[in-house]
C-alpha cells in the first residue's frame, strides 16, 4: 500500500491540507450513509463478495494512478475507497445490533466468577444452577468435558458437579448472582441454541486478562442487559476507532481505509464485532507497531506486552528486534539503545502483568492452570476446519484431494502429514529470516514479517487473523512498487474467492484450506520480494559495469 503524498508548505499550506481531508472525510460519510441506506437489507454473503470485488477495482485502480502520476484520479480513487469503507461499517454497524452472547457467556461468566469455577468447572456449574431453574440443559444435550474435551450427557455433568460439592465454592450471596446472571443471558436466545455454547470449547483467556475485566465485570450490573450492552458497544467503537486512527497516524489514509474495510468483510468476525472487549489485543498490536514506527519503542512495548499476555502470538511481532539485539551481539557490536530499550521495557511489563495476573484465589497456581487447559485446548484445536495456520494447509488429505470429516481418520491424516509440515515450516521460516536481514533498515516491515511467523507456527481461531489488516502496511512508501498493488489485492481476492464458495454452499472445511493456501503463499512471496529485488539490482549493477 501507499500513503497518499502531502505537499510541503508552510503553515497556511498545512492547515489547507487538513481543511482538505477533513472535506474528503464528510464527502465519504454523507456518500456512505446514502450507500448504506441503498443497501440496506442486502444478502450479508453476496455483499461481502460484492464488497471485496469493488475493492480490488478502487485498490487497483488507485495503484494504476499513483504509478502514473494522475493526482486528479488517485484522490478520485481514494474517495470510493473512503466510500466503499464508511458504506460497510455503516451496514454492519446496522446488522450487529444483538450483542454476541455466545462470547458473553464465556467472558462475562467466565471471568466474573473465575474464583468459583476456574477453568475447568465454567459448564459444570451452569449446568448445576439450571438445575435449580427453567432447565435449559436438561433432557437430550450434551456439554463439553474441559478436563478431556470429550462430550458427554448434561445428566452425567449434573451428577459430576453435585458429587464434587462445586456449590461448595460459592457464597450464597454469590450463588444468587451467578444463578441470575446465568438467566440474564439465557433468556436472550432459545433453549435449542444454548445446546452449541455449552459444546464449546470453555474459557480460555490468560490469568493477565482478569487484571482488568474480573474487577470490571463485578462492578457491571451484568443483570442490566441495556447497562451492559451500552457500554460493551461504546467501548468496542472507541478501541476501534482508536485502531483505525494509529492506521492513519503512523501509515496513511489508504492503508487505514483498506484495513478498515477488510476487517468487517473477513469471515472470521462474522457475529463477533459485537462481544465482550474481543479485539482488546488488536487495538494494542496495530497501536504498538504504530508507536515502534514513530520510535516510541518504550510506549510501543508495553501496549506489545499486554497484547502477548492477552492472547499469546503477538508476542512473535517482537522477533524483529530481539534478533536485531541478538544479532548485534553476536557480531560484537553495541545493540541500537532503541531495541535494547524495546526489549527491556517488553520483558518488564510482561514480569508485571505476569505479577498481577497472580492476584486471583488461585494465586501463581493460576498461570499453571492456564497451561494445563491451553496445552489440552492445542491438542483438539487443530482437528477443527475453521482455524487459521499453515498446520491447516497439512490437514487436507493430499492423496484423495478432499477434507476428512472423520476425526479419528482426520487425526491420522494429521500425524501422517506431520513431516511435510516441518519441511514447509522450515522453508517459510528460512525465506522469513532471509526478507528481515534485507528489510533490515525497514523497521516496520520487519514488525509485521512476525506475522508470517505466527501463521508458519501457530494455528489460530479464525478471529485471531484480524491482525492480518497489519499486512495492508506492507510497501506503503513503495508507491511504485507492485508489491504495494499485490499484498491488498490478495487479501481481498482470497475474501471473495471464499464468499463466492459460501453462496455456492461448498464445502467450508476446503474453504477454510484454500484460505489458508493462498496465506502461506503471500507469506512466502512478501519473503522472498526483498531477495528478489536484491538480486535484480545487483544483475542490473554488473551490466552497467559491463555495458
Amino acid at each position: 500500500m501507499y500513503s497518499v503524498p502531502v505537499p510541503d508548505g508552510g503553515k497556511k499550506s498545512a492547515v489547507l491540507v487538513l481543511l482538505q481531508r477533513i472535506c474528503w472525510v464528510l464527502i465519504a460519510l454523507l456518500l456512505g450513509i446514502v450507500g448504506a441506506e441503498l443497501l440496506d437489507g442486502t444478502p450479508r454473503v453476496s455483499f461481502r463478495l460484492g464488497m471485496s470485488l469493488a475493492a480490488l477495482v478502487v485498490l487497483a485502480g488507485g495503484w494504476w494512478a499513483g504509478r502514473k502520476q494522475k493526482k486528479v484520479w488517485e484522490k478520485i480513487s481514494l474517495c470510493l475507497l473512503a466510500v466503499l469503507t464508511v458504506t460497510t461499517l455503516l451496514i454492519f454497524a446496522s446488522q450487529n445490533q444483538r450483542m454476541h452472547v455466545w462470547n458473553l457467556f464465556h467472558y462475562v461468566l467466565g471471568g466474573k466468577y473465575f474464583d468459583e469455577v476456574g477453568y475447568f468447572d465454567l459448564y459444570s456449574a451452569v449446568i448445576l444452577a439450571d438445575a435449580e431453574g427453567k432447565q435449559y440443559f436438561a433432557g437430550d444435550v450434551k456439554t463439553r468435558d474441559m478436563y478431556t474435551y470429550q462430550m458427554k450427557p448434561t445428566e452425567q455433568a449434573l451428577a459430576e458437579a453435585q458429587a464434587s460439592d462445586l456449590r461448595s465454592r460459592f457464597s450464597d450471596k454469590r450463588w444468587r448472582e451467578f444463578k441470575r446472571d446465568l438467566r440474564a443471558l439465557l433468556k436472550r436466545r432459545s433453549k435449542k441454541y444454548w445446546r452449541k455454547p455449552i459444546a464449546d470449547r470453555g474459557f480460555n483467556p490468560s490469568p493477565a486478562w482478569l487484571i482488568v475485566h474480573r474487577p470490571l465485570l463485578n462492578a457491571i450490573d451484568v443483570q442490566d442487559y441495556d447497562e451492559l450492552y451500552f457500554w460493551t458497544r461504546t467501548m468496542a467503537v472507541i478501541l476501534f476507532l482508536a485502531t483505525f486512527a494509529a492506521f492513519a497516524w503512523a501509515f496513511g489514509w489508504r492503508p487505514m481505509l483498506a484495513a478498515a474495510l477488510w476487517l468487517p468483510l473477513y469471515f472470521g468476525n462474522q457475529g463477533r464485532l459485537g462481544g465482550y472487549f474481543s479485539y482488546d489485543w488488536l487495538f494494542c498490536t496495530v497501536w504498538a507497531v504504530a508507536l515502534y514506527r514513530k520510535r516510541l519503542v518504550w510506549l510501543s512495548a508495553p501496549l506489545l506486552a499486554y497484547a502477548a499476555m492477552m492472547r499469546g502470538f503477538p508476542g512473535l511481532l517482537a522477533i524483529y528486534p530481539a534478533c536485531c539485539w541478538l544479532g548485534a551481539v553476536v557480531r560484537r557490536k553495541k545493540p541500537e539503545r532503541r531495541h535494547t530499550v524495546f526489549l527491556t521495557m517488553l520483558a518488564v511489563s510482561c514480569l508485571a502483568i505476569i505479577a498481577l495476573g497472580s492476584f486471583t484465589t488461585q494465586g501463581p497456581k493460576a498461570w499453571m492452570s492456564w497451561k494445563e487447559k491451553i496445552t489440552i485446548h492445542a491438542y483438539h484445536h487443530v482437528m477443527s476446519a475453521n482455524r487459521i495456520g499453515l498446520q491447516n494447509v497439512f490437514a487436507f488429505d493430499f492423496t484423495r484431494c478432499k477434507w476428512v470429516k472423520n476425526k479419528q481418520r482426520r487425526r491420522q491424516v494429521i500425524e501422517g502429514n506431520e513431516p511435510y509440515l516441518r519441511v514447509a515450516q522450515a522453508c517459510l521460516l528460512l525465506a522469513v529470516t532471509i526478507g528481515v536481514w534485507l528489510r533490515r533498515r525497514r523497521e516496520s516491515d520487519g514488525i509485521v514479517l512476525g506475522l508470517a511467523v505466527v501463521f508458519v507456527v501457530m494455528l489460530l481461531s479464525r478471529y485471531y487473523f484480524s491482525i492480518g489488516i497489519l499486512l495492508f502496511v506492507w510497501a506503503e512508501r513503495e508507491k511504485d512498487q507492485w508489491l504495494g498493488l499485490l499484498t491488498p489485492l490478495w487479501l481481498f481476492g482470497l475474501l471473495a474467492m471464499y464468499h463466492w464458495q459460501d453462496i455456492r454452499d461448498l464445502s467450508p472445511h476446503n474453504a477454510y484450506s484454500f484460505f489458508n493456501q493462498g496465506l502461506a503463499a503471500l507469506f512466502f512471496i512478501i519473503a522472498m520480494f526483498p531477495v528478489t529485488k536484491t538480486l535484480m539490482q545487483r544483475r542490473r549493477a554488473r551490466r552497467a559495469q559491463i555495458g
